[in-house]
């Protein structure tokens, strides 16, 4: 996934001095280019964090020091499941900066996590509010070791680019609304803490919601990815039955179980073509391939590659190898 430069830009238009073009060069990039990567956007981030020595990208109504975040992913790494870590980050934000308020909303099989900012003014507290939706994200797929299925995300940017249709970030649903927040299954709230790093949490954090940059984040995240899917795929809101589950996807995200399925499998098949050396014919069987014949089938009518094609296309370059390697060395600042 992509990020326009420009709705970038839009959150520095009120620092002076050239800012945003020396965040640019530090990040590393080209001169000219319209999009930035998703690792390239946090490279940035992290280096206007360094610059301002504000977490908030001088943006808020309070400067929020380096290492707030880590800090916050700890009390949230604390508490033994995702609600409970909510909670918990929605106190420390209370308590150590009047910057943000989290606050948590159930409605019926649905959770509402609203992100409110206070600024200068409305505008670029809506901005700020949309820079921490992507940590926020983060730090609870990183509480669970697992992508989080956002159902949608609604901002209070007018403008957005997202807006009407899904987001740069995960390619979730975007709506406005006149706040900033994410909806989650309510069910999603029960599951229990996986993470395990607290020496680097927030290099720990962006590492893993930065390892799959290919496919969106859909409800079946969680669920069993295999050809045989869709018959239990329901299981990720267990309170509802399978018809209603199906009516709900289709609602939230404008496609059936069969095509979320297929997108599902395709990460999977990605993630084990470039980070393993397992034949074609293990892989397919794994993911519910009676032959590889079929399974190959299936990789070409869906991405238009071979399985060996995959393969060499998922070998990390030179260029992500070093933007990963800068992020590190920042977030090692923020963990200390």
């Amino acid at each position: 996934m992509t990020i326009p430069i420009e709705w970038v830009h839009r959150r520095f238009e009120s620092q002076n001095g050239g800012l945003f073009d020396d965040l640019l060069r530090r990040t590393g990039v080209a001169p000219g280019a319209e999009f930035l990567t998703r690792a390239e956007n946090t490279l940035l981030m992290l280096h206007s964090i360094m610059a301002l020595r504000d977490e908030g990208h001088a943006l808020g109504s309070r400067r929020l020091p380096p290492g707030f975040a880590s800090v916050g992913l700890r009390v949230m790494g604390s508490a033994r499941t995702l609600g409970a870590g909510l909670e918990a980050l929605s106190r420390y934000f209370a308590v150590a900066n009047a910057t943000f308020q989290l606050d948590l909303s159930i409605h019926g099989d649905e959770a509402e996590i609203i992100l409110r900012a206070t600024g200068p003014d409305r505008v670029q507290a809506a901005l700020l509010e949309d820079i921490w939706l992507a940590p926020l994200n983060a730090f609870m797929a990183w509480h669970i070791r697992d992508r989080t299925p956002v159902i949608s995300i609604t901002t209070a940017c007018p403008d957005h680019p997202s807006l009407g249709g899904r987001h740069f970030w995960d390619s979730t649903p975007v709506v406005a609304n006149g706040r900033t927040a994410l909806r989650l299954p309510t069910a999603c709230l029960a599951l229990e803490r996986r993470a395990a790093s607290f020496e680097e949490p927030l290099w720990d954090a962006l590492r893993f919601s930065l390892s799959d940059d290919r496919e969106p984040a859909t409800l079946l995240d969680g669920a069993p990815i295999d050809a045989h899917t869709p018959r239990q795929a329901f299981m990720i809101l267990p309170h509802l039955g399978a018809r209603q589950a199906r009516r709900r996807v289709r609602k939230a995200t404008g496609a059936s179980f069969r095509d979320l399925r297929a997108e599902a499998i395709v990460g999977r098949a990605r993630d084990l073509l470039s980070e393993t050396d397992r034949s074609v014919s293990d892989i397919a069987a794994e993911l519910g391939y009676a032959e590889e014949r079929s399974f190959r089938r299936f990789l070409r009518g869906r991405t238009g590659l071979s399985p060996s094609a995959i393969r060499a296309e998922g070998k990390s370059d030179a260029r992500l190898t070093a933007v990963h390697r800068q992020i590190h060395d920042l977030t090692r600042i923020m963990d200390a």
